[in-house]
């Protein structure tokens, strides 16, 4: 079944390489990129594709596009991952690739824009979507921008929407291998890499939600969902420590719970990052977080959260300080943390000399779940520069710290 994949994935790059001159490739760093999408992109292990001396890095990658929602009452899902024994998913292509340069006084900003539908049998979800790469030339990260449009004749609940991303990071060879990958969080950022080589040297391949706070799954190929209704699961509880053990992982970043009215529209948005090594996969992140809230966000029709069952407020039973979200951040970012007790609570900010920045929390706090906000200001309210600072709480006996980049 993986030769049959492989051989797929090898004629669609071929293919690609024949119809779209060397110009129109698409490269997110080292990882080539077909310029259309219809729910899946799929690469499988292939030559430089370009004539450039731009660094290249031999991916199999399926990055395939996961829906869930409740219509009259009825739970759909559009999966899409290649079905076995055909290159085909759950989405069906509407409109093709479009391309727009966006002038820029610096490197030109290109969209390619598709347009794919759920094909699912009578009843379906009936939603089509609108998919928009923002793209620069020569830049470790592209920004895909999802349109959700409800063209039912009903109201959609319970929706969420997210990307699973399946790859072989390539070895020290350049040469791609599925059992040797860990995964790694930072941030809104959530990773895979090559276990053979210390993660600064390494391939990072990467995904990320320039906004929100996503709901993130993984796991080895070896626990693969059944059906749709396991999938379904997948999107309901986001895990926060990642496993130790090298293996050939999936992994599940997606956004929700929100619903779309009849007729109506929601703009969700992620991030693909390619690197070669964390640091620059962290630049990467920075750079394309600046350019989605100067030239993406403002023309976004951002989804209302709905609150479930399932994300209703739970009584916190242990303390908890979370990663701040977005890290790297510019300007701000959130802490979440939780107390099991009423505890008298500190949370404290240190530059990386250690020196105490600012103190955010000061005080009794009740039992629960809570959050703040550090502007990235001192405790003068004067802005801090850009670089590395560690947040620390102290609620009774319970001491934690994380470690939050600052973009300016």
């Amino acid at each position: 079944m993986i030769k049959l994949k492989l051989i797929i994935y090898s004629i669609v790059i071929y293919y690609t390489s024949i119809l779209y001159a060397d110009e129109n490739i698409l490269r997110i760093g080292g990882l080539d990129i077909p310029d259309f999408n219809y729910g899946t992109i799929a690469i499988g292990p292939h030559e430089n594709m370009d004539k450039s001396e731009a660094r290249f890095s031999n991916y199999y990658l399926e990055l395939s596009s996961w829906m869930t929602g409740v219509k009259n009452g009825k739970t759909w899902f559009a999966n899409g991952d290649l079905i076995k024994d055909q290159s085909q998913s759950d989405w069906r292509l509407s409109q093709r690739v479009t391309t727009d340069t966006i002038k820029s006084e610096s490197v030109p900003e290109l969209v390619y824009s598709s347009v794919f539908r759920d094909t699912q049998p009578a009843g379906q979800l009936e939603i089509e979507v609108t998919s928009k790469l923002y793209y620069q030339r020569y830049r470790d990260w592209g920004i895909f921008v999802y349109t959700l449009h409800n063209v039912s004749d009903a109201e959609l609940n319970n929706v969420y929407f997210g990307l699973k991303m399946d790859a072989d990071v390539p070895d020290e060879q350049n040469k791609p291998t599925h059992d040797n990958d860990r995964i790694g969080m930072a941030g809104n950022m959530t990773y895979l890499y090559d276990s053979s080589q210390p993660v600064d040297k390494s391939n990072i391949i990467g995904i990320a939600t320039p906004t929100g706070k996503p709901i993130i799954s993984w796991w080895n190929a070896a626990n693969d969902p059944a059906d749709n209704a396991a999938r379904e699961q997948l999107f309901k509880i986001s895990k926060q420590e990642v496993p130790v053990d090298p293996a050939d992982y999936r992994v599940l970043m997606a956004q929700g719970p929100f619903t779309i009215k009849k007729g109506e529209s929601v703009d969700v948005a992620f991030t693909l990052i390619e690197s070669d090594g964390l640091d620059n996969a962290f630049k990467a992140n920075e750079h394309a977080l600046a350019y989605y809230e100067k030239s993406i966000a403002p023309g976004l029709r951002k989804p209302i959260p709905e609150i479930t069952a399932e994300h209703s407020v739970q009584i916190a039973t242990q303390y908890e300080m979370l990663q701040n979200y977005p890290n790297p951040f510019n300007p701000e970012t959130t802490i979440q943390y939780s107390l099991p007790k009423q505890t008298h609570t500190t949370i404290t900010v240190f530059n990386i000399k250690g020196s105490r920045v600012n103190t955010l929390v000061n005080g009794l706090q009740q039992a629960g779940s809570h959050s703040i906000v550090w502007n990235g200001c001192d405790a003068n309210g004067q802005k801090v520069s850009s670089g590395i600072y560690y947040a620390r709480i102290e609620a009774g006996e319970y001491q934690q710290t994380i470690k939050m980049i600052l973009f300016q």
